[in-house]
């Protein structure tokens, strides 16, 4: 992983491939780094940019690491008040495609180079610089080991949280750069950002988490105010997405059609976000969260809306005034602040496909508009700041991948709750409560009966305890609809059950769901119950297949050798010959042998005595491993002796010229 990988921009222009309305012309100087403290690997920068295409003109956020498959274009934290000390008056501060934040402290010398991102991985000491001058001064959280109320960098440490923690302070103080997006007055607010994660084998390798901690400096009241996590994802590929939400989870992701990712193939991920942790608002008797402090008499304000658009879009798309994000974040139609209509209910809604894309019922991107290339953002609000206020919100960025676009979703929305219990907990509750390994997948077979033997080991996370009465095993040819308890194997957790087909050839299908002793759930594979796991079974009558089958040369006598080489499938193991005669002789035999861990099968043909004219026919047999033996026979391939050679490989057996068959 890079320490940082960082570069200052003094003047960029690029344009979003495919995208003319996406455009980015900064006149000032701004640190880009790479953040890839586990799975994920993207570009941010110190103007609120948590993924960026700014360093490159392409999509900041890779997944996994080092695939160079990419996920999100571009994404960043939107601040909205709709009143300004009393007065009806839009004022915005949003780090967009351009942005409205500048680096450093509030009215600071935005190019001041101690405004730079600072990083720290876990273990570090004071060798590391940015450990070194950790900057208190400008917010950075800290702990004062000594209780002396002075940075020490060798007796104090920055308080960091995961494996790898990024800081920066930000603030909307400029006015030059609100003009490079809706043009409003600044909000007067500092921001300070930390973005991190863990680098472990649990959910959380997947997982990118942002907090913002927002201060108003600029002494207005600001009320109507709304913070908005925005995205332009794109998975893969730009054309190919759609989008949803799960007002419930404080959850909005974006997944891939139907169709097969040119990037991801059939596989592709969802890209979600998470609302962790939101502003607050006086709330008598009930109790805020804010970084693992509870707040009386104040509540955290959910979700209240989920907003798409997509490009170049007449209706819904990308705003060009303050007016039309404001609309966005309040939950309406950026072009017109009318509602969102839900067709299922006729009624007007802030939480646009907010039905769920696994059964297709309700309203579902997929039912109403062909995919393409979606924004979204998700809004916490209204809430006021006073001068002087700090709100926090903490959002977190996951990828998931299950089995196909549909079991993403599954899975995405399976983890988001241990991810806020991991948060919630300050990580000391990682993932879900039990682990499923060491699955024994059973042997293909032709028989289409059973039984096929399944077994899986189930472990609990600290904290956890598995309910050893809960394991079973869902399962059906084609369709899964048989369920059968998984028994203890008697030996560590390790657990089993032997089942059967109906008799007929196909996809034999299963996953296996188990509980903890507080009634929490797990399914295996990830994704399931969308998604599942299968192999085939039933009486084989399919041949093997042979393809990329090479031909000799007919340039050569008296002797000589070449290797043959042919591409040979099937779901059973295989016995293929290579059979040759020369002219009308006895037909002759030898065992191809197969290529490590390929397809691919050779062995060499080696002749001497053969003499000008001499015909030489050659051909492979293919014969499976199931109980029918089926059989495949390639194209016959025949060439003529015409022209001497001097090559001879005694090392093989050779191919004498044979006497013609009576």
């Amino acid at each position: 992983m890079n320490y940082v990988l960082s570069f200052v921009l003094i003047m960029f222009t690029v344009i979003k491939a495919g995208n003319p309305d996406v455009s980015y012309s900064p006149l000032r100087t701004l640190d880009h780094v790479i953040w890839d403290g586990n799975k994920i690997s993207t570009w941010h920068g110190n103007h609120g940019d948590v993924v960026s295409y700014h360093a490159t003109g392409n999509s900041g956020l890779e997944w996994p690491i080092g695939s160079g498959k990419t996920a999100v274009f571009h994404s960043g934290l939107w601040l909205a008040a709709g009143r300004i000390n009393g007065v009806e008056e839009i004022r915005t501060a949003a780090s967009e495609y351009s942005s409205e934040y500048v680096p450093g402290t509030y009215g600071s010398n935005q190019n001041a180079e101690v405004f730079h991102i600072y990083s720290i991985h876990a273990g570090d000491d004071a060798t590391n610089p940015d450990w070194q001058n950790w900057p208190v001064d400008q917010g950075a959280p800290w702990v004062d080991v000594d209780g002396d109320g002075v940075y020490d960098p060798n007796v104090d440490n920055p308080d960091i949280t995961g494996d790898m923690f990024h800081w920066y302070v930000m603030n909307d103080s400029n006015f030059a750069a609100h003009s490079s997006l809706w043009s409003t007055q600044p909000l007067g607010i500092e921001v300070r950002v930390s973005l991190f994660g863990l680098d472990q084998n649990s959910p959380l390798k997947d997982v990118l988490f942002i907090k913002w901690e927002i201060e108003n400096i600029g002494g207005n009241q600001l009320d109507s105010m709304y913070a908005s996590v925005w995205s332009d994802p794109d998975i893969g590929d730009a054309n190919d997405d759609l989008v949803g939400c799960d007002p419930e989870l404080n959850l909005g992701y974006s997944y891939n059609d139907f169709g097969e990712d040119l990037i991801y193939g059939t596989t592709p991920p969802v890209v979600g976000y998470v609302f962790l942790q939101t502003p607050i608002m006086p709330a008598l008797g009930d109790t805020a969260w804010v970084s693992g402090d509870t707040i009386l008499d104040y509540s955290n304000i959910p979700m209240n809306a989920f907003s798409m658009y997509m490009r170049g879009d007449d209706l819904f798309g990308d705003p060009e005034t303050a007016q039309q994000a404001y609309n966005y974040m309040n939950g309406l139609i950026g072009m017109t602040g009318q509602p969102y209509i839900d067709p299922t209910t006729g009624q007007p809604s802030t939480f646009v496909f907010n039905d769920d894309p696994v059964t297709g019922n309700g309203w579902v991107d997929y039912n109403y508009y062909p995919s393409g290339d979606r924004r979204f953002m998700m809004t916490a609000g209204p809430f006021s700041m006073a001068p002087g206020d700090t709100q926090e919100v903490v959002a977190a960025i996951v990828i998931a991948q299950g089995t196909d676009n549909i079991s993403s979703i599954t899975l995405f929305r399976q983890l988001a709750p241990w991810i806020q219990l991991a948060y919630d907990t300050d990580f000391s509750v990682i993932g879900p409560p039990l682990v499923f390994s060491n699955h024994i997948v059973p042997t293909t077979t032709d028989d289409a009966i059973g039984p096929y033997h399944l077994e899986v080991d189930v472990q609990a996370n600290s904290g956890f305890e598995l309910d050893t009465n809960s394991p079973i095993v869902y399962y059906g040819v084609e369709n899964i609809s048989s369920v059968a308890p998984l028994v203890s194997g008697g030996a560590g957790n390790t657990f089993s059950a032997d089942v059967y087909g109906n008799g007929s050839a196909g996809m034999f299908r299963y996953y296996f769901y188990v509980e903890d002793t507080d009634g929490n759930s797990v399914y295996y594979p990830p994704g399931a119950p969308t998604g599942y796991l299968q192999f085939e079974v039933g009486p084989d009558q399919t041949p093997p297949v042979l393809e990329n089958f090479t031909e000799l040369s007919n340039s050569i006598y008296p002797a000589g050798s070449e290797a043959v080489k042919i591409t040979a499938s099937d779901r059973f193991s295989l016995d293929v010959d290579l059979n040759y005669q020369v002219n009308n002789g006895s037909i002759q035999n030898q065992e191809m042998n197969r290529i490590l861990e390929t397809e691919r099968y050779e062995t060499t043909l080696t002749w001497s005595n053969l003499i000008l004219g001499d015909q030489i026919t050659y051909w492979v047999v293919a014969v499976d491993g199931s109980g029918a033996s089926n059989t495949a026979v390639s194209d016959t391939h025949t060439f003529t002796i015409d022209r001497k050679s001097t090559r001879l490989n005694s090392s093989h057996i050779p191919l004498s010229r044979m006497p013609s068959s009576a």
